[in-house]
């Protein structure tokens, strides 16, 4: 690609060395060369801009799949570390995820995803006794289920390592969901549950990080549902809250503050 953009762009510069100005005693020869001219300068202008374009797509990497179906199974039971008072958790996980065909596209730094008859299900349990030699017990539950006719993702970055904001983007057509998470230990309780179904479903979401604070900010919004959703969290310097009710036309927001 940059052998072919250079070629262009030297081809633009020699027509562009070719634009003269000439006097011509006699006007018709004089008009010609002005014909001429005018002619040269669009050719340059052409053969810039067709590199311009060029190098704009240069970058563009566009990759496409066929999906299949994934399942993974996941059993950790740490009998004897209970027993003995560890650190250490109990868990139990299934998975099973399935895509007709996924389309990746990224461009600088756009990243974009799309996937076709999208099915996942997923079930976790993890459980511990102990922290530190003491008895400080944590359950965590979650379960998800969707379904979708289509589904894609765009992410954004831009800033530093210090200073940056991110946004992301998500889009379902012909979706179906059910979802459930409980945490509960003595530093932590969290609470989400929802469920519904819509025509089609989109949220966005752009966290703001500045030396380790961060505020992430989610908006969702679908038309033709019926939907209802309700998240409440709060751990060590961490706060989050969203809620979601929706018939034909649905919006929610969900806040987050790391601190």
């Amino acid at each position: 690609m940059n052998i072919e953009t250079n070629n262009l762009s030297h081809i633009a510069s020699f027509l562009q060395s070719q634009l003269k100005s000439y006097s011509f005693p006699n006007s018709q020869i004089q008009r010609n060369h002005q014909i001429i001219q005018n002619k040269l300068f669009s050719l340059s202008n052409y053969f810039q801009n067709s590199k311009e374009e060029l190098e704009q797509i240069e970058g563009l990497i566009l990759k496409e799949t066929k999906g299949k179906l994934s399942h993974s199974h996941y059993e950790n039971w740490n009998a004897i570390g209970q027993l003995f008072q560890k650190d250490v958790n109990t868990t139990l996980s299934q998975t099973l995820q399935y895509s007709y065909s996924k389309c990746q596209a990224s461009y600088k730094k756009l990243n974009v995803n799309i996937s076709t008859l999208n099915l996942y299900a997923h079930g976790k349990v993890q459980c511990r006794l102990w922290k530190n030699k003491k008895f400080d017990p944590r359950l965590s539950l979650s379960a998800n289920v969707d379904g979708s006719l289509a589904s894609g993702t765009a992410s954004m970055k831009i800033g530093n390592d210090k200073i940056y904001a991110k946004a992301n983007a998500k889009g379902w057509a012909g979706v179906v969901y059910g979802k459930a998470k409980a945490v509960l230990s003595f530093d932590e309780q969290t609470l989400s549950l929802g469920a519904g179904f819509a025509a089609l479903k989109g949220s966005i979401s752009c966290s703001f990080h500045i030396f380790g604070a961060s505020v992430v900010l989610t908006g969702s919004g679908s038309i033709g549902s019926m939907e209802a959703n309700v998240e409440y969290s709060h751990k060590n310097r961490e706060w989050e809250f969203g809620s979601k009710l929706g018939f034909i036309c649905g919006l929610g927001f969900k806040v987050k503050v790391n601190y």
